[in-house]
């Protein structure tokens, strides 16, 4: 079902929040199941990012894409704060419906990725003399969470 057709939204949400035209081409699941949920178990306040890109992809194979007619099965919410952004990671990791959680160090505010994909995927982004870094957790732990210490300094 499109995010669009769904009745009614939480109070901490409206669907005017959302760029014009994303919600038509979203999987109701992401909000029903993993946005709607995050919000209200976390009680931290989050707002969808203003980009369409952050919501709907055409081409591609990430959880935003739309490609050969599938909803979008990704969002990606700002957060006020830095340990709001931990906190949103943290209990996003109790929704089992939740698979992807990026944390996202280089936006102006800080910014959480949210998929519903098959299996776990946590990963933070930064950027390094000019370039992106994608740092994926299952790939290092180590790495990841010295990492994420070194960003929080």
């Amino acid at each position: 079902m499109k995010a669009s057709n769904i009745k009614e939204f939480p109070a901490q949400f409206s669907k005017n929040d959302w760029p014009a035209g994303v919600l038509n081409r979203m999987d109701s699941l992401i909000l029903t199941e993993c946005i709607f949920p995050l919000r209200i178990k976390s009680g931290v306040p989050m707002w969808p990012s203003s980009m369409y890109s952050a919501h709907i992809r055409e081409e591609g194979k990430s959880q935003h894409s739309i490609e050969g007619g599938r909803l979008s099965t990704a969002t990606d919410m700002h957060v006020k704060t830095i340990p709001g952004m931990l906190k949103v990671m943290s209990v996003a990791e109790s929704i089992d419906a939740i698979g992807g959680i990026g944390i996202y160090f280089d936006t102006n505010t800080p910014l959480v990725h949210i998929d519903g994909r098959k299996g776990r995927l946590v990963w933070l982004r930064y950027t390094e003399e000019g370039k992106q870094i994608y740092l994926y957790r299952e790939n290092d732990y180590v790495k990841f969470y010295k990492k994420l210490g070194e960003l929080l300094s």
